[in-house]
């Protein structure tokens, strides 16, 4: 919960939770109706996807208060903004092998993950905890990280940049070729008689 004055000058408690298809409700009174039930209790398994970062992973990017606080100590409201940063991204990897990038990290085997995609995936998910608490109010440095994170996927997927330990596609089929054909004739002739 987070403590907001209105415009009569009284405080009153907004609750702000977060549905599946990532749009935030205020709720000017959370007691009466429990929208936290109803948006998570279809959702019964951890995603593949979210647990590619850890929470000890944010400790670089966030204070550990400021992030219990924004998701409300709620695991799954972290799990779904993380689902939605590498939904982001995967488009922008099309050219490597993105199961294998956001593979999870296994306990007591060396840490495999990329770390530079790492920090723009926590980046991107902080960046839509954000968005989605506050709204319109602006946290520069939040937006500005989330604007390099997509710009660097931008030259990534142009080409412009290859970013070293990626691991590239797996070609499932065979490569198609392709020839470049063009048809052309004669030049019309017009005659007049």
């Amino acid at each position: 919960m987070i403590q907001v004055e209105n415009k009569t000058k009284t405080n009153s408690q907004i609750g702000v939770f977060f549905c599946p298809i990532g749009k935030c409700v205020l709720v000017t009174n959370p007691l009466k109706i429990n929208l936290h039930k109803v948006f998570y209790s279809t959702k019964t398994k951890t995603s593949p996807m979210s647990s590619f970062i850890n929470p000890k992973d944010y400790d670089s990017s966030i204070r550990k208060e400021l992030l219990d606080a924004i998701t409300r100590e709620d695991a799954a409201v972290l799990e779904m903004a993380e689902d939605a940063a590498i939904l982001e991204m995967t488009p922008y990897l099309n050219a490597f092998n993105t199961e294998e990038i956001f593979a999870p990290a296994i306990e007591g085997q060396p840490d495999k993950r990329n770390k530079l995609v790492l920090m723009f995936a926590k980046d991107i998910t902080i960046f839509h905890l954000w968005v989605a608490l506050f709204g319109n109010k602006e946290n520069t440095l939040r937006k500005s990280r989330y604007e390099r994170a997509i710009q660097w996927l931008k030259e990534v997927s142009k080409g412009d940049i290859v970013p070293s330990g990626l691991p590239p596609k797996i070609a499932t089929e065979k490569p198609t070729i392709r020839i470049k054909t063009s048809i052309a004739g004669n030049t019309k002739s017009i005659y007049h008689f």
